[in-house]
């Protein structure tokens, strides 16, 4: 017979949040939701903060550390120069469209470096890859000198030097000779620009395998009267879903895959959202059920399994009384409808109540234990409002 769980070992159920959870590997749950983002089907992954967008953010990037045939690459957007990248947008388009120009570019652009960075790779397999893998790595070396440069620094660059004109698949790709254009008329030749590093990417990437291009942390300084922040998310989404269907039509397993709130995503109005939300987006959401792939419970019960390592069929049981609250309602059920139905609401409760029952020198955590940690949690909620 196992022996009983000591609460007094555990010092938490984990962070509130993803970045600073060492043991996330461990506990997170694989949802169908999850199954989907990570096969490729669903690219634009929505939901209200703490439902758990950047666990999969981070659990994506830590997988693919240990897959030979993934490669991912995580883009986050705190410090972004966004008034820079506004220089490029192509003011000749309509406004929701503005945009989606340069988010090609840079998908593409980053792509290229995933791809050039992958020491797995055997070059040439063939004349034309050996002469795309070059022209690539020319271009991105004479305009940031070096394949590992930062990602936010893609238009930081006054001046770009292009020069598209080695022959592929025996006719030469693009125009453009040696020229040096300045970022305020960048736009003009970024259609010319994506065309060809598609056909250099088509000739290069390896359809054994998978890339990831993550976008998170968009929501910095979102600010719903600013039409032009809108438009460069609408050219951002767009943008994605232009370079998921190239790659999907070249049987490349290619995501650029975008990480929104779900305030934000719903406030976004252009042409094409229908299709998007119903063909590409998912919608992370959580319930108050005992069971269920989405069930807050079960997401404690794992941090229970690993924490103690029990073998328990209910893992919760380990820890918790079995007495109800009031009269009928099951722990779990209790702590979760005083949520707004998201991980990091049931962890902070949860915690609360396990120091709380400690400090008591309680053998489970009992109900005058989660009545006591209601007060401490009501603060913290009302902190989170104000955090949004």
């Amino acid at each position: 017979m196992p022996l009983p769980v000591d609460i007094a070992t555990i010092s938490e159920f984990g962070r509130i949040d993803a970045e600073s959870e060492r043991l996330l590997a461990e506990f997170f749950i694989e949802t169908d939701a999850y199954a989907r983002i990570e096969d490729q089907k669903h690219i634009v992954v929505v939901g209200r903060k703490g439902t758990g967008k950047t666990a999969i953010y981070e659990v994506l990037l830590e997988r693919s550390a240990s897959l030979n045939n993934v490669f991912t690459t995580g883009l986050k957007f705190r410090d972004y120069p966004w008034a820079i990248h506004e220089e490029v947008r192509d003011s000749d388009a309509a406004p929701v469209e503005r945009y989606t120009s340069s988010w090609v570019f840079f998908i593409l652009v980053e792509l290229s470096r995933l791809v050039l960075t992958d020491a797995s790779r055997e070059f040439p397999r063939t004349s034309d890859a050996f002469k795309a893998r070059a022209a690539l790595e020319k271009f991105i070396n004479s305009n940031w000198g070096d394949v590992r440069f930062e990602f936010k620094d893609i238009f930081r660059k006054k001046l770009y030097q292009f020069e598209f004109n080695p022959q592929f698949k025996g006719a030469s790709l693009g125009s453009i000779r040696r020229q040096t254009v300045a970022r305020d008329e960048l736009a003009s030749k970024l259609a010319e620009a994506n065309r060809w590093l598609k056909s250099c990417l088509e000739l290069i990437l390896d359809s054994n395998n998978w890339y990831f291009l993550l976008f998170d942390e968009l929501d910095t300084g979102y600010d719903p009267s600013n039409d032009e922040y809108a438009y460069r998310l609408i050219g951002l989404l767009l943008a994605a879903r232009e370079v998921f269907q190239w790659a999907q039509s070249n049987d490349f397993d290619t995501a650029p895959v975008v990480f929104l709130r779900s305030d934000i995503y719903e406030d976004l109005s252009f042409p094409d959202k229908n299709k998007i939300t119903h063909n590409l987006v998912e919608t992370l959401t959580w319930t108050d059920e005992p069971t269920g792939e989405n069930s807050l419970k079960a997401l404690i019960d794992q941090r229970i399994r690993v924490l103690t390592g029990t073998t328990a069929d209910d893992p919760w049981s380990e820890v918790f009384d079995p007495e109800v609250m009031r009269g009928t309602q099951h722990k779990a059920k209790h702590l979760a409808a005083r949520t707004y139905l998201r991980p990091r609401d049931m962890i902070q409760f949860c915690n609360l109540c396990l120091w709380d029952a400690q400090k008591n020198q309680l053998p489970l955590i009992d109900n005058e234990a989660i009545a006591r940690a209601r007060r401490p949690y009501s603060d913290y909620l009302i902190q989170e409002r104000g955090r949004r």
